[in-house]
């Protein structure tokens, strides 16, 4: 079986950052149909689960790419900001992440060595502060 697969797609595009995304909407907009009933949820979820299973079984690996670098590069901002929340969440439990009052410069510090002294690395102002 599993060889089977794997000659099915050969010469295939496979899966991408915009297939996912298209997969997980159209699973998120299902959820939708089936607590509101209305069709229309319906209809898109499976026009975006057939579009995601064109995509991934197309041979036309350059178009597929493009239209991939195009969504990377549109949702690139949200993504940024997406990962730097997920990172500075999970550096929550060793860190605190302070602001300098003069430049709004992001500073973090270890927690737990109580009062002291930060200088900002960029304008070079200290500050006290409880870490």
């Amino acid at each position: 079986m599993r060889n089977k697969m794997i000659q099915l797609m050969r010469g295939r595009y496979g899966a991408d950052q915009l297939g996912r995304a298209t997969f997980w909407v159209s699973l998120i907009l299902f959820a939708v149909f089936i607590l509101t009933g209305l069709k229309a949820f319906l209809l898109v979820a499976l026009l975006l689960v057939i579009l995601s299973y064109y995509r991934m079984l197309s041979t036309n690996i350059s178009r597929r790419a493009n239209e991939n670098r195009i969504y990377l590069a549109r949702t690139a901002g949200i993504r940024n900001r997406l990962s730097g929340m997920s990172k500075q969440m999970s550096e929550r439990r060793h860190y605190r992440i302070y602001r300098c009052p003069n430049c709004r410069q992001k500073i973090r510090i270890p927690k737990g060595k109580g009062n002291i002294l930060i200088t900002c690395p960029k304008c070079h102002i200290e500050f006290n502060k409880k870490s």
